[in-house]
Formats: structure tokens, C-alpha cells, sequence
């Protein structure tokens, strides 16, 4: 492997091609029997996942025992790219929520693994899984283990199959966490901060586009925040909070109740909102200096304030 001296993904897959095998038949293998018991099962994966990360003591620059380095050539998977996205409409404090990893542009892959970091503070994790619609299952395979690993404000989660390996794009992973906070406006990260993809070969390639996401707690109510600045010029920025997915209309009025310009005008799902207003109509051309209003319409819920362009 080419960390020979440390458990990590490239362990896993060789880990995974010798599940279920006994000994005295072609798939069992002695070093993937932890426990010596002549199978490679379940409790031999827990001892595996136990050692997940760590490296090996080493004397006169050796493993304890010898193991002889190997390095493996790239794989066919040059190209893959990783996305987060949220399943759940809300983001509340005390509740759940998941996350999918989406993979795009597979070639041919046998397995993978993956590390995802996250605020600790703000997310507790809860568990992690294959997707409800595994890319590595399209085929009709079976993934028999699953990796994870879980340490200070990281997870960490491999899988792999004993089958022909799949290509297309599709969801791989399903991670849960339990919302700690109420964080507000301030944006909460999910980072997929290293990835590696493997082919029927064995080999494998390191995923270069890796996925982030950003989210924000969902309001528990509706409301229309005083923009800023203000006074202002040339932009201000105006907020909005929906607590419940509605259809909304923010509008600007002169003071003669005339619209002069549509900032939105569509179905918003739950969350928090902002728009910039650069001092234009909906023709685009500048308008005059003074006082104007701004109102929104989302669903039952109605507010206005004002605001004035010096």
C-alpha cells in the first residue's frame, strides 16, 4: 500500500475482499483474521476498526512485524468529484438531520473512503451508513462491512464491495447529526476534507473535488429585519427569516405607494434570506433620492419598514 506503516483505506478494501472467507478456502486470509479464529467476520472487523488510523511501531525504520511496502498504481477513477446535500427541510436544535454524499463521473469503483469534518459545537454525530440508494449496490451487490471512525469533530467512513465495479453517479454515504444550537446567521460547515476512490485493480485515485456545505439554522418565526445600511448608498441589503416554506413576494414602494422594483417573487422553502437592493426600478434605471418601503409577503405573513437612499 502505499502507507504500509498505518491502517487506513487502502487496509479496508483488502480488508473487505477477504470478508466471510475460512480457512482452507481461496477467499480466507490469515492477516485479515484478527482473532485467529479461522474466519474473517464481524468480530474480526471490529478489531480492524479499532486500529483504523494508527500506525505501526517500527525499529530500524521497519514495522513491527515486517511488512513489505508496495506501491500501487493510479486507478481509473481520475476524475470523481463529491457533493454534500442536506435530506431535511429544517435545521432545529435537538433535532436530526442528514447528510447524503453524492459521487459523479465513476469510471469503475470497488470501494472508498472519506473523511468529514465538522463543527463539534455546534453538530453531535450520530451514525453513519450506506445510502438508501448505494451507488455501490446499482449493480445488485452487496457491501458486507462498513467503516467509521469517529474523532474530534471528524468522521470518518469506508465501504467497499465483492463485485463487478459500478460507474455513474449516485449517493454513497448517509450521515446523521443531532443539532446542539441555535447558531442563527452564523453559517455552520461541513467539509469532505480528504477522499479516495478505488477500481477492481485495487488501485486508486485521491478525489480532487471534494464536497462543502454551509447551513444555517431554520427560524422558528417569521420576520422582516431592518435593512442596512441605512440610510444608504448605493446598496443596502435586506434580510427575512421564513420559519415554514411559503410563497414570497418582497416588493419596493415609493412613497406614493407605486412598486419600483420586485425583489422576489417565488416559493422559498424554510430558512434565512437576503437580497441586495442596488437603488434601481425594474427597469433598471436609478431613482431618486428619499424615502421608500419595503414589504414582504409570505404566506399569512405580512411586514413593511422603511428605508431612505441619500
Amino acid at each position: 500500500a502505499t502507507t504500509p506503516f498505518r491502517v487506513d483505506f487502502e487496509d479496508f478494501l483488502e480488508f473487505v475482499s477477504h470478508f466471510n472467507g475460512r480457512a482452507g478456502d481461496d477467499k480466507y486470509d490469515v492477516q485479515s483474521d484478527l482473532d485467529d479464529d479461522g474466519r474473517v467476520n464481524f468480530n474480526d472487523f471490529l478489531l480492524f476498526a479499532g486500529s483504523f488510523n494508527k500506525t505501526a511501531v517500527t525499529k530500524d525504520g521497519q514495522p513491527v512485524p515486517s511488512t513489505k511496502p508496495v506501491i500501487s498504481p493510479a486507478g481509473q477513477n481520475d476524475a470523481v468529484t463529491l457533493e454534500l446535500k442536506l435530506q431535511d427541510a429544517k435545521v432545529l436544535p435537538g433535532q436530526l438531520i442528514t447528510l447524503d454524499v453524492n459521487m459523479a463521473s465513476v469510471e469503475a469503483m470497488q470501494g472508498f473512503g472519506l473523511t468529514l469534518n465538522f463543527d463539534d459545537t455546534k453538530f453531535e454525530f450520530v451514525e453513519a451508513g450506506p445510502a438508501a440508494e448505494d451507488l455501490l449496490k446499482t449493480g445488485g451487490a452487496e457491501t458486507p462491512v462498513f467503516l467509521q471512525h469517529v474523532e474530534n469533530g471528524s468522521v470518518t467512513v469506508a465501504n467497499a464491495m465483492n463485485d463487478v465495479p459500478v460507474g455513474g453517479e449516485g449517493a454513497v454515504v448517509s450521515l446523521t447529526f443531532k443539532v446542539l444550537q441555535d447558531f442563527g446567521d452564523e453559517a455552520a460547515r461541513f467539509d469532505i476534507a480528504d477522499a479516495i476512490v478505488f477500481d477492481g485493480d485495487l488501485n486508486s485515485n485521491p478525489v480532487v473535488v471534494l464536497g462543502t456545505l454551509e447551513l444555517q439554522t431554520t427560524p422558528t418565526e417569521f420576520a422582516l429585519l431592518q435593512n442596512y445600511p441605512n440610510p444608504f448608498n448605493p446598496e443596502t441589503t435586506i434580510k427575512y427569516n421564513l420559519a415554514e416554506g411559503a410563497g414570497v413576494s418582497l416588493r419596493i414602494y415609493n412613497i406614493v405607494g407605486q412598486v419600483v422594483r420586485t425583489l422576489v417573487a417565488e416559493n422559498q422553502t424554510a430558512g434565512r434570506y437576503q437580497v441586495r437592493w442596488d437603488g434601481t426600478d425594474d427597469r433598471g434605471s436609478s431613482v431618486s433620492s428619499g424615502i421608500y418601503f419595503y414589504q414582504i409577503a409570505a404566506g399569512q405573513f405580512k411586514d413593511v419598514k422603511r428605508l431612505m437612499l441619500l
